[in-house]
């Protein structure tokens, strides 16, 4: 993995310059109005053939009543904490500032190692104006002009010296990574130890007991796998300290550098706004998509219970039977009316806890994995789509009609389906799901996202 380095500051102190100077290309917005950015930038850069991944944050603000700088000072902590190299940047012309005393304090917490970099030392100025920031008690101390370019190649050398070693995690070919995520509490770390057989991770009634994602490799048979358990996702609103909100954002990056999205649902608990927004991130990522409801054995115990008294039903089993079938039916009908956008996704019920229904969840991640890297041959594709459009004709505005030219596929993971078209205007949202839904039936795509694109052109 490439190593990470973050350039962090107070605002308007010349982080972006610095940023696009180290990159040597314009990337950053530049202005010089303080506090201009203020998300997270990452960008690949290279010096005498060593790659890290370089991010630029907005300024650090304390002021505590304005809720743009806290959001901010939650950006900038996460780059520090993910960070394996801190550029702390300040402003020579200026001098030091009470900000850069508090900042420097935060720095020294993270025990990161720091390259202190004072800025805009140019024209008249010497080092020996620049000696009161020593006092913020950083050994290493570089003067740059970032807008000029002057040491900049100095202060290269100095990153790519001071980075770790480089250490690949390689994992076989065919290893299929998946993320586990969901709400809290919701048995996603108890699944995993089902799934493994054997408990390797902590598991706890408490909810956020998993603060950060945790690979797990495991063979299972001649199939590879590696899992990802993450933190349990809340809404925004309910996130209440620092370390849960890097855990919310650790869990959507452990979810983009998986194959398959597996969302676990509490049975009981059902289906919250948050796990819909948690499958539509598995789907923006383009990655397969297993709903696994979990505990339901709970609400089958719950059921038997219930009716289980009765004198009127002579044969409770075969009743039961029939009922948890009825029950199960339901249940999914509910989920795929809930997550339409994700209507294609399977479906499993689990108990993490008594481990029954966990060799599905094996089972339909291999398929997942296959039907997200399903590629079709373009006669065939071509055939279907024809058809498609000949069975329900594409629907007329001001006098033009849509016409489809050809389609291929130029990509898998996800299936990416590119459409020559007349006229991307004439593409209409609902037509689009039409195809999409003709695509699956003629192929299948099970779990996967379709991504279609329009290109204009024959």
């Amino acid at each position: 993995m490439k190593s990470v380095v973050a350039i962090v500051g107070r605002p308007n102190v010349g982080k972006s310059t610095l940023f696009n100077r180290l990159l040597a290309k314009r990337v950053a917005i530049v202005d010089d109005v303080p506090g201009v950015t203020r998300d997270r930038l990452y960008r690949p850069c290279e010096w005498v053939g060593r790659q890290f991944m370089l991010i630029d944050t907005g300024g650090l603000q304390f002021d505590k009543e304005d809720n743009m700088k806290e959001e901010i000072t939650l950006q900038v902590n996460l780059a520090v904490e993910e960070a394996d190299l801190i550029i702390f940047l300040v402003d020579g012309r200026e001098g030091l500032c009470p900000s850069d005393m508090e900042i420097s304090h935060r720095l020294r917490k993270s025990n990161k190692p720091v390259i202190l970099v004072v800025n805009k030392v140019e024209g008249e100025m010497t080092e020996r104006d620049t000696y009161e920031f020593y006092g913020l008690g950083f050994e290493h101390v570089m003067n740059v002009s970032a807008e000029h370019g002057l040491n900049i190649g100095d202060l290269l050398d100095e990153i790519v010296g001071r980075l770790p070693e480089e250490v690949e995690v390689s994992y076989p070919d065919d290893t299929i990574s998946v993320a586990i995520v969901g709400r809290p509490n919701v048995g996603k770390s108890s699944l995993l130890n089902a799934l493994l057989g054997e408990k390797r991770v902590i598991v706890d009634d408490k909810p956020g007991t998993t603060r950060d994602s945790i690979d797990t490799f495991i063979e299972r048979g001649d199939r590879h796998f590696n899992f990802i358990d993450t933190a349990g996702i809340r809404r925004k609103s309910r996130v209440t300290d620092d370390v849960e909100y890097y855990s919310v954002i650790r869990a959507f990056k452990s979810i983009h550098r998986a194959d398959t999205g597996i969302l676990v649902v509490d049975a009981e608990q059902g289906l919250a706004e948050q796990d819909k927004k948690i499958a539509g991130k598995i789907v923006k990522e383009g990655k397969g998509c297993l709903v696994v409801v979990n505990k339901w054995d709970l609400i089958l115990e719950k059921k038997r219970n219930e009716y289980s008294n009765r004198d009127d039903i002579e044969n409770f089993n075969a009743w039961f039977k029939k009922e948890k079938e009825k029950l199960r039916e339901n249940y999914i009908d509910f989920l795929k009316e809930s997550l339409y956008f994700v209507d294609y996704s399977p479906i499993l019920f689990t108990s993490a806890l008594n481990k029954w229904g966990i060799g599905e969840v094996f089972a339909e991640v291999i398929k997942l994995s296959e039907e997200n890297s399903k590629r079709i041959a373009t006669p065939v594709l071509n055939q279907v789509v024809k058809e498609a459009l000949a069975d329900r004709p594409p629907p007329g505005y001001k006098g033009q009609t849509l016409k489809v030219y050809y389609t291929i596929q130029p990509k898998v993971n996800p299936p990416t389906i590119l459409l020559f078209v007349n006229s991307r205007k004439l593409m209409h949202f609902s037509y689009l799901r039409y195809l999409e839904n003709r695509l699956r039936g003629a192929f299948g795509f099970e779990g996967a996202p379709i991504k279609i694109i329009l290109k204009e052109g024959s």
